[in-house]
């Protein structure tokens, strides 16, 4: 059987509104600082493991992530990351869908617009055999650091048995005068938690995005 693409939820990797739903904690708001970062650190990251491979932006796709949180500075937003592994075990994102023309928002959650990202996750599947990789969303002010809700969804993707998704990339952005800083976390179904993984921009003509982006063969 032909492998299909999927957005965690139902199975190409496909969308499922309750796992398209991202929150900010309450306590994300209310807590101080140092308490909440101490918190989080205990619960859902993982000091031991350590990330060697990194992530591997389009200017392409990081351009969509900027566009799509700055279009909504004052809810949350976010999207799906697409692409492929390198033969390095780099995440390789040449796509970025955004979280939809009916997605809704506020200023602590948003659920994406479900059915138009998995029709256009399935297009991009169908000509470059491309997949999700992650998701990604924007968190209020300078808060950087994954709540406990990110963390839940993440894990729930990456663990059931239900989805072809070992692994993936969740990135968090937040706004920085008129553009954004990205803290990109790894997890994956024998993580402990959230690792954080470093990235950089490359360019969209680059050799690896020209061999991962050929068409696949009729």
């Amino acid at each position: 059987m032909e492998r299909t693409s999927q957005i965690p939820g139902r199975f190409v990797v496909r969308i499922s509104q309750d796992l398209g739903l991202q929150e900010v904690d309450g306590a994300c708001r209310r807590a101080s600082a140092c308490r909440l970062v101490c918190s989080l650190r205990d619960f859902s990251q993982d000091r031991g493991e350590v990330v060697t491979m990194k992530v591997l932006f389009t200017q392409r796709a990081y351009s969509s992530i900027v566009k799509e949180c700055l279009a909504f500075p004052k809810t949350e937003t976010g999207g799906i990351l697409v692409g492929r592994k390198t033969a390095d075990s780099d995440f390789l994102i040449p796509f970025v869908i955004g979280s939809g023309p009916k997605a809704k928002r506020s200023q602590s959650r948003f659920t994406p617009d479900v059915s138009w990202q998995q029709e256009i996750l399935e297009g991009l599947f169908k000509r470059y055999a491309v997949n999700y990789l992650g998701s990604f969303h924007r968190h209020p002010g300078t808060y950087y650091q994954p709540s406990l809700r990110d963390y839940r969804n993440a894990r729930k993707i990456t663990s059931s048995p239900d989805w072809d998704v070992y692994e993936a990339i969740f990135p968090i952005a937040i706004l920085n005068g008129g553009g954004i800083q990205i803290y990109p976390y790894y997890l994956s179904r024998k993580s402990k938690g959230f690792k954080p993984i470093s990235w950089e921009i490359i360019s969209n003509k680059h050799h690896l995005v020209r061999s991962a982006l050929q068409r696949r063969k009729r």
